[in-house]
């Protein structure tokens, strides 16, 4: 019987030093299919029977019981079959005369067979990343809809990519696998998928994929190497999975109510537009056409983002008081208090128009000699709360033989 020093000697050979399993037959003196055997067993197998020993009483029934145990896995937790049970049905139902302990133990050897085993696992940085969709509700315009989530991790950091999509698509996936790399600042050497639609076309032995053509193309961009869960075994990417719950309760939770949308340069929000929710329809936010009219404007009137008076009644009045007052430029004067929103927070400017109105006072320089010099803000009380050092400590109340003592000083004075 070989010993486990020379199955070391046999996979040393063709592991490391990189000879072909004849050459190796050849030169320890081996068969090939003793070398075969060391690369699949690593360890000598030891004395095995020929044929597995027989058991009599538990034989005839093992079809049985391995029916109900199926059974079992399709049934509530609390009316499965114990073995206790499954010993009484084969002792009442089959003229079972075995022991339960019989029973008990192929149940018990029965259930380890059904669990699986997981190895731990290990990674280098980089060597590779993780990606899985998940599900996630969201509200949208009052209404609660379906979202999908593209979430790649890093598999040694643990660092995690979330991407919100309208569907689970081959766009969505490509642009998910491009916005991810610009985040993590590069590219893992594996990832790792599920048999996903969108990257694999056919499944065959082992990580034999036969891959969709849009997604080859991105791994030739990239250079990442990729590996592929065995049907059904998404276990096997356990990393993202995991990441996948993360990205449900930590994003997700409470359900967020996305009904804008935010346009950001370098993490700074340059723009924020209302959603559109109907095909053709225009939803346009008119502060960002304002230094448009300064060199068209003649579109004032006709402009679809300054249509329906987007500014307030007070602005009507303003323009109509301007082009009354003052009928060569009054428009362009209306124009330079419209472009006072480049400038200032839109509720003043707004604010100021209002006193404006108010005052009667109809010019564009009035409009900004509040803004600089009036508060537009309703002054709040002043809050002492953060600062106990500053808040006076006595009840307030004063003695009113104080001003006893002040009219005898001036009596005195007299």
């Amino acid at each position: 019987m070989l010993t486990v020093e020379h199955y070391e000697l046999i996979r040393r050979k063709v592991l490391i030093d990189g000879l072909g399993q004849r050459v190796t037959a050849k030169e320890l003196g081996d068969s090939r299919k003793t070398v075969a055997k060391a690369l699949v067993l690593r360890l000598p197998p030891g004395y095995r029977r020929s044929e597995p020993r027989a058991h009599p009483v538990i034989d005839p029934v093992k079809g049985i019981i391995d029916a109900w145990l199926e059974q079992n896995v399709k049934t509530r937790p609390k009316q499965r079959q114990t073995a206790q049970r499954i010993y009484e049905r084969l002792r009442d139902e089959y003229g079972f005369t075995g022991h339960y302990g019989t029973v008990q133990r192929y149940v018990r050897e029965a259930a380890h067979r059904q669990k699986e085993v997981f190895m731990p696992l290990e990674f280098e940085p980089g060597e590779e990343a993780q990606v899985d969709w998940h599900e996630g509700w969201i509200v949208e315009n009052g209404l609660e809809r379906k979202c999908q989530f593209f979430v790649m991790r890093l598999c040694y950091s643990k660092a995690t990519f979330v991407y919100p999509y309208e569907k689970a698509n081959l766009e969505s996936f490509l642009d998910g696998h491009v916005r991810a790399f610009e985040y993590f600042g590069g590219v893992p050497r594996r990832i790792a998928y599920d048999n996903l639609q969108c990257a694999v076309i056919y499944v065959g032995k082992g990580q034999n994929r036969r891959l969709t053509k849009r997604f080859q193309e991105l791994r030739a961009w990239y250079l990442f190497e990729t590996r592929f869960c065995n049907i059904a075994k998404g276990n096997e990417k356990g990393d993202v999975a995991n990441g996948c719950k993360r990205s449900e309760r930590t994003y997700l939770s409470p359900v967020p109510q996305v009904d804008r949308v935010r346009i950001l340069c370098a993490h700074q929000e340059v723009a924020v537009h209302e959603r559109c929710y109907t095909a053709g329809q225009f939803v346009l936010e008119p502060r960002h056409y304002l230094k448009l009219l300064e060199r068209k404007p003649g579109s004032l009137d006709n402009a679809r983002p300054f249509q329906g008076q987007p500014w307030g009644e007070s602005f009507a009045g303003m323009r109509k008081e301007l082009e009354y007052r003052y009928p060569q430029d009054g428009t362009l004067r209306y124009i330079q208090v419209l472009l006072l929103f480049t400038t200032y927070p839109f509720e003043q400017v707004q604010a100021a128009v209002d006193v404006c109105v108010q005052r009667r006072a109809f010019r564009e320089d009035a409009v900004l000699n509040v803004l600089r010099n009036e508060p537009l803000t309703p002054r709040r009380r002043l809050d002492l709360s953060d600062r106990p050092e500053l808040i006076p400590q006595d009840s307030g109340i004063r003695d009113v033989r104080v001003y006893d003592q002040l009219m005898s000083r001036e009596e005195a004075l007299v």
